[in-house]
């Protein structure tokens, strides 16, 4: 297993991971700010957020075979 050739990789993405739940745990206690934010219909950086995450969860996707 030492010599697996992706271990170094998976290893780092899980690291990478684990960074990524954490900062979006408190973007999400960040966000609840929002609902408060008289400009939250039109709030240009959290559509800007949005656009961007649902980027990400297609290219997973695509990469991985699901659609």
């Amino acid at each position: 297993m030492d010599d697996c050739p992706i271990r170094k990789e998976t290893e780092k993405l899980k690291g990478l991971g684990g960074e990524m739940k954490r900062a979006m745990r408190r973007l999400r206690r960040d966000l609840a700010r929002c609902d408060v934010c008289p400009d939250l219909v039109e709030c240009p950086f959290r559509q800007e957020f949005n656009e961007m995450i649902d980027e990400i969860i297609a290219e997973v996707n695509k990469e991985w075979g699901r659609r």
